[in-house]
């Protein structure tokens, strides 16, 4: 079996659409009655729409847009997951208007979701809020004052408007602005074209073997490009049918994903890498009765760093339910070159970084594939702009029609991440990804990022290294739920370690067992120490699922960095541990 869908169908893939709003007519003219998108809400319940609805809400959606807002303009889009969110999107496809994904914020935590809210405003300047009722009241006295916000889930809209702003729309037209997740400093507007979409939504169909035949079962939040690209834009570009349920239940039940896609028979799902360690953390034998996965032809894993361990034991514990490791995809990409760049199948062995290299790591990484339909991958000295050897670490360089325009209203960053050149052909313009990797036989293996270096004595550690031998040194210590940084003492650096633990441990120290926290402590340093020759100089341990995370899961070092810089991380009432 391979890991395209088999069934015959029919041709779903769009030839000669210049834009989304032309793809969503033209699917909604073929397949009026189709199931395009279906939300599962938290009891079970399910809210479907047909292409033909879609295509009907929107553009009655668009009429309504063009009275307060003009096309070019920006649309902040603030709503929970649900299909409220899918229609504003098409929605704004129609009006010409730039949408602005973003994510609500949490009912009990708002301050983190409004200071990013208030910040991307600032750095947007959208002429619109499209928010649901409950949320403009909620948001309306607390964000920009005089802002036009519409609550979409009470409009009523009258069908077959704004079909002429289809007409005036071109392929080169901003169709978003995706906000990147601030893993490594304040997030940025990547502005993406109607071609730039297009073009990604076609690699990723080449890649996948998406069809008008395909299932997908998504919980990434529609704010984050995988989620987005991958799960929302992918369906109506292949016309299929996916299904949806919030993130948090995800979080709080993981077999919930599992059993989703066994119900539905789904051909595609992904999520990163911490969402299969969760399920290998905490879903039961018990759970897994039941579980049929043979219909699950393709499980990508990306948009954190990969590991081939992971993968392995999933498709190990899985196997008895049907699923097959050949469906293992890992994938590599990032919201400045749409989504996806590269990708392949779950190879048989993986590789280790070349252990001649100094700035190499110590843990085998796993294989990303070959960069995707014509896109050019290159590996750079990013201090001499010079390509490395075949092997050798560098930073990641993309090139190719997936890369976008650049930071919405940014022109110097936009000009250090999107202009880049190598020194001696000056061969370019070259995405600098940050990213640091290397490729082999033609294909491409991310080893860490570049800022987040920790440099002790002279000597390069990669961060996520060092977290992964703290995340195996104790069993009390949370898979995904380490964060390693740098930090400078008297002019020297050292490194820090904060790590999630289980209630167990934090149970041992209530009843005033300080064994157990101190044993974790103990394991850490010991652990670093002799596999990485470098002694850490603090740890602090906190509650499961405290540490600062993007949208996608992925570790704020930086975040935790400033958290401990200063005194902010809420640790466990034990003493931290620091060399003598």
């Amino acid at each position: 079996m391979t890991l395209r869908d088999s069934r015959p169908t029919m041709t779903s893939r769009v030839e000669g659409v210049a834009t989304l709003s032309e793809l969503l007519y033209e699917r909604a003219m073929a397949h009026p009655d189709r199931t395009a998108y279906t939300f599962i809400e938290a009891d079970g319940s399910r809210q479907s729409l047909t292409y033909g609805q879609l295509d009907a809400k929107a553009r009655a959606l668009a009429s309504r847009l063009l009275d307060v807002a003009a096309p070019g303009d920006r649309a902040l889009l603030v709503y929970p997951q649900g299909l409220d969110f899918i229609v504003a999107l098409a929605g704004c496809f129609y009006a010409g208007v730039t949408a602005v994904p973003t994510y609500p914020p949490h009912a009990k935590r708002p301050e983190p979701a409004l200071s990013r809210l208030a910040a991307i405003i600032d750095d947007s300047c959208p002429s619109v809020i499209l928010a649901t009722a409950e949320l403009r009241e909620a948001l309306e006295p607390r964000l920009a004052p005089g802002l036009p916000m519409l609550a979409t889930d009470t409009l009523e809209l009258s069908p077959g408007a704004a079909w002429h702003s289809l007409r005036l729309r071109q392929s080169s037209d901003l169709a978003m602005l995706q906000y990147t997740s601030g893993s490594t400093g304040t997030p940025r507007g990547v502005m993406l074209t109607h071609a730039n979409l297009l073009a990604n939504l076609r690699l990723i169909q080449q890649a996948f073997g998406t069809s008008s035949s395909s299932t997908g079962v998504f919980w990434l939040p529609f704010y984050h490009d995988m989620g987005l690209v991958g799960g929302v834009l992918e369906t109506l570009y292949c016309g299929g049918h996916s299904l949806f349920f919030a993130a948090q239940a995800f979080v709080q039940s993981p077999i919930r994903w599992l059993e989703t896609i066994s119900c539905e028979r789904a051909t595609i799902s992904g999520a990163p890498n911490f969402a299969y360690e969760e399920c290998l953390r905490r879903i039961t034998p018990e759970q897994c009765a039941g579980l049929d996965l043979s219909h699950w032809r393709l499980a990508f894993c990306g948009a954190e760093p990969v590991r081939p361990a992971t993968l392995r034991q999933f498709a190990a514990k899985f196997a008895g339910c049907g699923f097959r490791q050949e469906a293992l995809y890992p994938c590599y990409g990032l919201a400045e070159a749409t989504l996806l760049v590269s990708g392949g199948p779950l190879k048989d062995s993986d590789k280790s970084p070349p252990l001649e290299n100094p700035a190499a790591g110590t843990h085998p990484v796993v294989s990303c594939g070959p960069a995707i339909g014509g896109q050019q991958v290159i590996v750079v000295d990013p201090e001499s702009r010079l390509e490395v050897s075949v092997g050798a670490i560098g930073e990641v360089w993309v090139a190719g029609h997936c890369v976008a325009d650049g930071y919405y209203n940014q022109p110097e960053a936009t000009q250090a991440t999107f202009h880049a050149t190598l020194a001696d052909s000056g061969e370019g313009p070259f995405l600098r990804t940050g990213d640091l990797g290397f490729l082999r036989d033609g294909e491409l293996y991310i080893t860490g990022r570049l800022k987040d270096m920790i440099v002790v004595d002279g000597r390069n550690h990669f961060p996520q290294d060092i977290e992964q031998t703290v995340e195996g040194c104790h069993p009390s210590i949370l898979p995904g739920g380490c964060g390693a940084f740098g930090v400078e003492i008297d002019g020297v650096e050292r490194v820090v370690v904060t790590a999630e633990i289980d209630r167990h441990a934090r149970r041992d120290h209530s009843r005033g067992e300080q064994a157990g926290t101190q044993q974790v402590l103990h394991a850490i340093r010991r652990s670093v120490a002799e596999r990485h020759a470098v002694e850490v100089y603090q740890t602090v341990l906190v509650d499961p699922r405290t540490l600062p995370r993007t949208t996608s899961g992925k570790m704020r070092r930086h975040s935790c960095r400033d958290a401990f810089l200063s005194g902010q991380l809420d640790s466990v009432p034990t003493r931290s541990v620091r060399p003598k």
